[in-house]
């Protein structure tokens, strides 16, 4: 049976982050807020920032491999609402379909509910049916209609799942 695993990232992960984000922008350019290019152009100082200032990152591992990321944060635009965003989802093609996906997604409500959240939510790109399928087999509902992304062009769809 294929092994999974999530831990949260660390001081000694900065570099782990790094290349599994820019590997997700390689991967799936048209479903982030930013570019490789840009990221790639960060130091490392301010990708220790990005992974320390601003919530919590997750990695997955499966069959020892490192594979997914997650980033969770409390955003000051909906915190008044108790909903903590997830960002920057991404597991490995070899890895889709494992069940990697879900837990990164627990990962994220449960360190979310500890932090006295009520929902959690996110935005996924308009056409990216099977993000969309995934988020939904795993409580999130579609409960905004599409809008044109706020850091890059492209419609999207917010969807929440409801916390314990």
């Amino acid at each position: 049976m294929p092994s999974s695993s999530i831990r949260r990232a660390g001081a000694d992960d900065v570099s782990l982050v790094r290349s599994l984000r820019l590997e997700a922008l390689l991967d799936a350019p048209y479903a982030y807020g930013s570019t490789h290019a840009v990221e790639a152009a960060m130091d490392e100082a301010a990708w220790t920032s990005s992974i320390f200032n601003k919530g919590a990152w997750f990695i997955g591992t499966h069959e020892g491999l490192s594979a997914g990321i997650v980033q969770l944060t409390l955003e000051p635009y909906v915190a008044e609402h108790h909903l903590w965003a997830i960002f920057g989802m991404w597991v490995s093609p070899v890895a889709r379909g494992t069940g990697l996906t879900a837990l990164l997604l627990e990962a994220c409500a449960t360190e979310a509910t500890t932090a006295g959240a009520h929902l959690v939510g996110l935005w996924v790109t308009a056409g990216n049916d099977r993000a969309a399928t995934a988020y939904a087999r795993n409580g999130f509902g579609e409960v905004a209609p599409q809008r044109f992304g706020i850091d890059h062009e492209g419609p999207e769809r917010f969807m929440v799942r409801t916390l314990p």
